[in-house]
């Protein structure tokens, strides 16, 4: 067993009709996460933060533990690591936050364990935010907790997870190694929770809690609503694969700083989403994110619309303008593909990023610029330089940080948590992929990277509708990349390519109400092609209106 395989829905059984849901053989309740964080203030509120700490550790360590001991029974797993893996990704699935690890080491000889990682949107940090309990420090206990069980069955040694820093209550980091080498600090901490008894410590707030729980609906109920929609959310993009993990880490250390960052890679890798990602973990999160494709406009636009014009500078100036490096104020600024910027606005360019200063076409009056700029790129910038197409000091002034972000092909744990996203974006009702669409999508060379492959899931959306997307919901391009029979899943038969395609294109057709030049549009194919191939068919559909 595979932890990238595992889904929480194989290890539920839902019992509604008896009241029941089980995770293995314990019974668990669906809970309304806005109850939790009331109830983790009651908690909070009633003994004090530094009190609460081993109480919500030691609900998160129990819960950990127990997964744990399930996962552990119900699989065959290779090793420990795999098994902790499972754990984490239990953590995310459990809707506890989205857990990331970025580094894992185990010397067992040495008694040596370090784990490194990151939580994105925790709820135990829209908890602090939201009920404004703490304002600095650890607050992500639970999360500790969980970890901390989930390793101790694994490795059969207590372990201990720490959140080590929270970057602007958007994501935090923690680190978990064996109990003996967090020194006395962690057995200390470790005693505190294993000694809290919970029971004697609640018996003597009891009036006092229901007082403070109906203080808080009477008082709060639309406060909270309020403040519920100031919080921001921001999940990193959806990935598995090693190397999209460790682009995400670089990403990450570089948004703390001013640095300009230069993305490389081919059209659709996900360049704009990675210079979001940067900047939302950055301390510029709350300013503003401007994209400008450098490469779709003219010249002398291009120059304005990054650099401003003044009235009068042109015809058809009949106002000024500020351009986006100034109107994005101390917030983000993508350039994309900035390999296609004329030589002239390059220019001019550099002296902006060089003197932070910009004046606008026909202006006399310098501005100062606050904005953070990210370059992104498909084309060899190299290679312009070489034939004197990019200048070499703009090349240098950008590339301060470069991240390269790979083809899709060359993650291919990437794309089936790439599709689930885009297949919750176009339809949230959705009953998911058939397994065989799952392998159809893995085994895609995805020439156009996520870009296709988002443009694939909602072509298979609008024929699927809320249903499970299955093989024939796919676009013909990719059933016709296939090497291998497919089943056909709505009749369970096995059909070769040839069957499916032809019953993929009928069905199109007749979706179309026989409108030829719809259907070939849909399919992405040629309207002679089209016709070449119900010739071959020798399809005669049962269609009214059939029409070019």
């Amino acid at each position: 067993m595979l932890a990238s395989n595992l889904s929480i829905f194989d290890v539920l059984d839902f019992q509604p009709d008896n009241g029941l849901v089980k995770l293995g053989k314990r019974r668990v309740i669906i809970f309304d996460g806005d109850i939790l964080m009331e109830l983790r203030r009651m908690i909070v509120e009633s003994m004090g933060w530094p009190m609460a700490q081993p109480a919500v550790f030691s609900y998160g360590y129990q819960v950990g533990r127990r997964d744990a001991e399930i996962l552990k029974q119900k699989y065959d797993w290779k090793d420990q690591e795999s098994l902790f893996l499972a754990g984490v990704s239990m953590q995310t699935q459990r809707g506890y936050c989205k857990t990331i690890i970025n580094h894992y080491s185990s010397e067992p000889e040495k008694e040596q364990l370090n784990i490194r990682g990151r939580w994105y949107n925790s709820f135990e940090v829209d908890s602090h935010k939201l009920l404004k309990l703490t304002n600095f420090g650890p607050v992500c206990f639970v999360l500790s907790g969980y970890l901390s069980g989930v390793a101790t069955v694994c490795f059969n040694q207590e372990v201990l997870f720490q959140e080590m820093s929270c970057f602007n209550r958007q994501h935090c980091s923690f680190e978990g190694k064996y109990l003996e080498q967090w020194g006395e600090e962690g057995m200390i901490f470790m005693k505190g929770v294993q000694n809290f008894n919970l029971y004697k410590k609640f018996a003597s707030l009891d009036k006092e809690m229901l007082a403070l729980r109906n203080k808080i609906i009477v008082n709060n109920g639309d406060q909270s609503k309020q403040e519920d929609a100031k919080i921001s959310k921001f999940e990193g993009p959806p990935s598995r694969s090693k190397i999209m993990e460790q682009i995400l880490e670089l990403s990450e250390r570089v948004a703390v700083t001013n640095s300009n960052v230069l993305l490389t890679g081919n059209t659709g890798v996900g360049k704009e989403v990675i210079a979001k990602f940067i900047h939302q973990m950055s301390p510029r999160a709350n300013a503003s994110f401007m994209a400008i494709n450098c490469a779709a406009l003219p010249e002398a636009l291009l120059e304005s619309e990054l650099f401003g014009h003044v009235k009068g500078a042109f015809t058809g100036a009949d106002r000024d303008k500020k351009g986006l490096l100034l109107e994005v104020g101390d917030g983000t600024i993508l350039l994309d593909e900035i390999g296609d910027v004329p030589l002239p606005i390059q220019v001019k360019l550099l002296r902006a990023l060089q003197d932070r200063t910009v004046r606008p076409i026909g202006g006399n009056k310098e501005a100062k610029i606050e904005a953070r700029v990210i370059a992104s790129t498909n084309r060899d910038l190299e290679k312009l330089m070489k034939e004197k197409k990019f200048r070499t000091d703009l090349y240098y002034r950008l590339n301060v940080f470069p991240i390269h972000i790979p083809d899709l092909n060359q993650r291919t744990d990437d794309i089936i948590p790439i599709a689930r996203y885009c297949l919750s974006k176009y339809s949230p009702n959705s009953l998911g992929f058939s397994p065989n669409v799952a392998q159809l999508l893995e085994n895609y060379a995805w020439p156009g990277n996520v870009r296709e492959l988002s443009n694939a899931i909602e072509h298979a959306v609008i024929l699927a509708g809320n249903q499970k997307i299955l093989i024939e919901h796919l676009p013909s391009n990719i059933l016709l990349s296939a090497k291998v029979c497919i089943l056909d899943e709505a009749k369970g038969e096995r059909k070769t390519l040839k069957e499916l395609e032809k019953q993929y294109i009928l069905s199109i057709l007749e979706s179309c109400n026989g409108k030829k030049a719809e259907a070939a549009k849909i399919l992405g194919i040629a309207n002679n092609t089209l016709w070449r191939k119900l010739n071959e068919f020798n399809a005669k559909p049962n269609l009214n209106n059939v029409s070019n």
